[in-house]
């Protein structure tokens, strides 16, 4: 007996089988019951979404000889015979190989008669868009104008190639991708019946590499069944396609948002056994997961296993949205240099050592970086003229304002030593977070709160202040150190420079070198903008 391959064995037979296209089936199923089905239709969408499929159960619908409702009985002969291909009533035409007029012609004259059997025609043409300008032409008044009888139902895959004086002769369907759960449902219900077994990995595998195709997903689940004898597991898939593992990707993208060069060196004999432009690929997919899911409460739309969301959702809270918009930037740069390189494997180590490596956004922010920059370029800086003691008004401080001063500089004094002392005790443990913590001054410290300045220039320290979670773990470590539940409150502070006692200073050298070239060119490469300290430089 002839073995039957999966894609075709388990091909839909009724509407109620047809797999996510829910308002076509609803449609076509309402044209049917009430007999008011268009002559001309085209369906267009992807391969592998069942234009075909729908096609041949619309025609076993309208010729069904038992139909009391929408759906073909498939029980009597004319059901088998279309089931099967052999039903005179239902021609079906290769648009690629019979694209020619003398083709068109014969079919426009073959419409004139009627059925053999049963009281309609049906002309299934496939891929109509191969047919030539010519035979498009000869076409046209038979589809605005075709007999009673007759039923043309064309399917394509690129309907912007068919002419408008067709398409607007016809009704359209549009068939979408399929979602990858609908597609997983089916596959799982097919290995059932057919004895296969095949773990959880594996079967979202098979529905990652289907593009959304039900037809694909079937084929490679074929393949697989016979590769592994009806048996199925992850690392069999991934041999098989040379796919780089899940547990790989994801160590090498938790290296990467941690800085951790080490861990991508570690690897580099498991990334010398992947296809480089497959992982690159797998990699820019998984960076995009990544920020969904950080943006996200409730990422159950993304089509991931719980195991890997969890842990995707652990990687978040240790990297900002731009720090990953910025290694999808780079992943996508990536991709154009593997394309042009010499040795893909090589490129990839590469491109991967520079994601690790790269700087993070508010390093790049900060002053020191933009100041390192700028001094090796060497900048002119202007001179500000000394003002003489004469123009400037010295005013000597009285006795209540000299004691004031002076109580506050202690508390000041007390609260920045305890506040260094509680970033150090934190370093061991979270040197990341604590380095975030540095850029935050003390304004003031009491012991019902404790109040941190940050200047409006610092725009990462805006978003994290804002962060639930990185509220929540300042007041555990705080709680931790000071054996106390400490309140923390945020507030602008410009006068307060990431480097301490170098405020004026920094004003100055930010306000002089502001347009310089290099400080420019930092902002348009990370999409920054360098933000004026003095309302006079912003009004220029």
């Amino acid at each position: 007996m002839s073995y039957t391959v999966l894609s075709l064995k388990w091909r839909p037979q009724s509407f109620s089988e047809l797999e996510g296209q829910k308002p076509i089936q609803q449609i076509l199923t309402h044209a049917v019951k009430s007999n008011s089905l268009h002559p001309a239709l085209i369906f267009a969408g992807p391969k592998g979404t069942g234009k075909t499929s729908t096609a041949r159960i619309l025609a076993k619908a309208l010729r069904c000889e038992n139909r009391t409702t929408h759906e073909p009985c498939n029980q009597c002969t004319s059901c088998k015979a279309i089931q099967e291909g052999s039903d005179m009533d239902v021609i079906e035409i290769d648009g690629a190989s019979n694209n020619g007029v003398d083709a068109i012609r014969h079919l426009r004259d073959s419409v004139q008669y009627m059925p053999a059997s049963g009281s309609r025609r049906i002309y299934i043409i496939d891929e109509v868009h191969m047919l030539s300008q010519s035979a498009f032409n000869a076409l046209l008044k038979t589809l605005e104008e075709p007999p009673a009888h007759i039923t043309f139902v064309m399917a394509t895959t690129e309907l912007r190639k068919i002419p408008s004086t067709v398409t607007s002769r016809c009704q359209i369907f549009n068939f979408r991708p399929i979602s990858p759960p609908v597609i997983q449902k089916r596959l799982k219900a097919i290995c059932k019946a057919e004895n296969i077994q095949i773990d959880d990995e594996a079967l979202w595998l098979i529905v990652e590499q289907s593009e959304r195709s039900m037809r694909n997903a079937q084929v490679l689940l074929d393949q697989m069944a016979c590769f592994g004898n009806k048996k199925i597991s992850s690392q069999m898939i991934v041999n098989a396609l040379g796919l780089s593992h899940r547990s790989l990707l994801n160590s090498v993208l938790k290296a990467l948002i941690l800085k951790k060069s080490d861990d991508i060196l570690s690897l580099m004999d498991d990334l010398a056994l992947v296809d480089p432009q497959i992982f690159l690929n797998n990699l820019v997919v998984q960076i995009r997961n990544v920020l969904m899911i950080k943006m996200v409460e409730d990422p159950s739309w993304l089509f991931l296993m719980e195991s890997e969301k969890k842990l995707l959702k652990e990687l978040t809270q240790d990297v900002s949205n731009e720090e990953i918009h910025f290694l999808f930037d780079m992943a996508l740069k990536g991709r154009e240099d593997l394309i042009k390189s010499f040795d893909p494997h090589i490129t990839l180590e590469m491109i991967l050592l520079r994601m690790s490596q790269a700087p993070q956004i508010e390093e790049v922010l900060s002053r020191d970086v933009l100041s390192d920059s700028l001094k090796s370029e060497k900048p002119v800086l202007k001179k500000e003229p000394i003002k003489k003691e004469t123009d400037q008004k010295i005013k000597t401080p009285t006795n209540v304002q000299k004691a004031s001063q002076f109580i506050s500089n202690e508390k000041e004094q007390k609260g920045s030593k305890q506040w260094t002392d509680f970033i150090q005790s934190i370093e061991s443990k979270d040197a990341r977070f604590a380095s975030q913590l540095k850029r935050f001054s003390v304004c003031q410290w009491t012991t019902q709160k404790v109040e941190l300045g940050y200047p409006s220039s610092a725009l990462f320290l805006k978003e994290k202040i804002k962060d639930k979670i990185f509220q929540k773990k300042l007041e555990e470590y705080a709680s931790e150190f000071f054996n106390k539940k400490v309140k923390f409150h945020f507030v602008l502070d410009d006068s307060f420079s990431f480097s301490k006692g170098e405020s004026e200073k920094e004003k100055k050298f930010l306000k002089e070198t502001e347009s310089h070239p290099v400080a420019q060119k930092i902002a348009n490469i990370f999409q920054a903008q360098v933000v004026s300290v003095d309302k006079h430089t912003s009004s220029k």
